[in-house]
This record gives C-alpha cells, structure tokens and sequence, in this order.
C-alpha cells in the first residue's frame, strides 16, 4: 500500500466544486505532512477541467471513475476499489 491520501472531488459543470477544491488543498496538505502523494477520484463527466484544477490545489494524480455520478452504490464500490489498488 503506497499510503496516498484520498479526496473523493464533486464535480459541477465545467469543473470540480470550489468546496472540493479546499478539500483537495487540505488533503494535499495532510499528504506533504506525512511525505504522500495525495490523489483525487472524480467522474468522467467534466474530467479535464477538474483535474487540471485538482492538480492546481495539489493533487498529485487524479483518477477518472466511469460511472453514473448520482449512483451512490457505484461511487462505494469504484472507491473500494481504488482503496485496494493501493
């Protein structure tokens, strides 16, 4: 396990939410502290402009989920995985 701290990012049109930005600023924060990357889940909806703003609040990569954003089972489960990818 590599240790990267998580922030799952919401997504609006055009981009990530300007909360989830402060979110991924404070988890990239919390990953400089602890000598980690931080990495960023968002969906595929919007994904190259959230992920260059995640990666402008510190995301060291970002991970692009296929699914249905308003599918709560889908968002546990692509979460799970990741989590036991790392």
């Amino acid at each position: 396990m590599s240790g990267e701290i998580v922030v799952v990012a919401e997504q609006a049109p055009g981009g990530a939410k300007s909360t989830w930005l402060q979110v991924m600023t404070g988890g990239a924060k919390l990953a400089g502290a602890l000598g980690k990357p931080a990495l960023a889940l968002v969906t595929e909806s919007g994904y190259a402009e959230a992920a260059a703003a995640l990666a402008r609040h510190g995301a060291s990569r970002v991970v692009r989920l296929e699914l249905d954003p308003k599918d709560v089972d889908g968002w546990a489960a692509a979460v799970a995985g990741v989590a036991q990818g790392l």
